[in-house]
């Protein structure tokens, strides 16, 4: 009779952590969250060093930098923080910051950047591929404390592929006029779809008041040929001088606007978002219908 009992305590117990198991499983997968990823945030969110004896806790540790690429860029949207990625193959680690986490994410998966770019951290991506790399999310922080966060974990946990052994900023830093020279005709020899990236890149950027006297000043003197004022003359009534009628489809509802960044400002997207709607024809996010009046 006790062995009956004792059976069924330990069926209880097992169905118990059964269920157990498959609501966190049903919870994590309906939020889109991994499971392997919410283990290791959990389970493995501190970690001991021996050669320094601190204790890291990191917000986000993913196990496999390839898999878990979608899951990275959505956890990273909208923050500035400290970063590290983790060779699982010989442990080596790189500690960086970014005042726009998931923008310099976007650069370590980038082939192009890896077969470019002499940092010892893409070139150790580049040969030991995102597959055997850890990459943690350490902290979230203002761009204020980028620094004196990502030397304190420099300094503490002295990682490999970090050549330098403090941070620093390149804001403010100056090029050489040799350096220049290069970087202007590489600009010279872009392709058309290199400048629609740079437009991209630009697209929303606030200029300070000093920045844009500074344009100004560079400026003067500057002698358009009649072929380029007509080319600017152009973009500039592409852009803003004329009318679209924006149509929900859902609802029936047409509204006119007077400029292309009008009707931008409406949606809240930018200006080459609609140009690309308007040549295409597409439908506008599976709502609007944009036409020129």
């Amino acid at each position: 009779m006790l062995k009956i009992k004792g059976l069924l305590s330990q069926g209880i117990v097992f169905f118990t952590f059964v269920v157990i198991l498959v609501y966190i499983w049903n919870y994590y997968a309906f939020n889109s969250l991994n499971l392997a990823t919410f283990l290791s945030l959990n389970l493995n969110q501190q970690r001991s060093y021996s050669k320094s004896g601190n204790l890291v806790t990191t917000l986000y540790r993913y196990l496999d930098a390839k898999l878990d690429k979608a899951q990275i860029l959505k956890d990273s949207k909208g923050n500035s923080g400290i970063y590290r990625w983790i060779n699982k193959k010989n442990n080596k680690e790189y500690i960086g910051s970014a005042m726009d986490l998931r923008a310099r994410f976007y650069v370590y998966y980038s082939k192009k950047r890896l077969n470019s770019s002499k940092m010892i951290i893409y070139n150790a991506i580049k040969k030991y591929g995102h597959a055997n790399f850890i990459l943690e999310i350490l902290e979230f922080c203002p761009p204020s404390e980028l620094l004196e966060r990502e030397n304190y974990y420099i300094q503490n946990l002295k990682p490999k592929y970090n050549i330098l052994p403090e941070a620093t900023s390149s804001l403010g830093y100056k090029h050489s006029e040799q350096t220049l020279a290069k970087m202007s005709a590489k600009r010279k020899n872009l392709s058309e779809e290199g400048r629609q990236n740079l437009s991209k890149a630009a697209t929303g950027r606030v200029l300070s008041d000093e920045t844009k006297a500074k344009i100004s000043e560079a400026r003067r003197g500057i002698v358009l040929s009649n072929e380029t004022r007509a080319k600017i003359s152009a973009a500039t009534t592409a852009n803003h001088g004329v009318a679209v009628v924006v149509k929900n489809v859902q609802t029936g509802e047409s509204k006119e606007y007077l400029t292309i960044t009008e009707a931008a400002k409406a949606l809240n997207v930018s200006r080459p978002s609609i140009k690309k709607v308007l040549q295409s024809g597409r439908i506008f996010r599976e709502s609007y219908i944009i036409n020129y009046k």
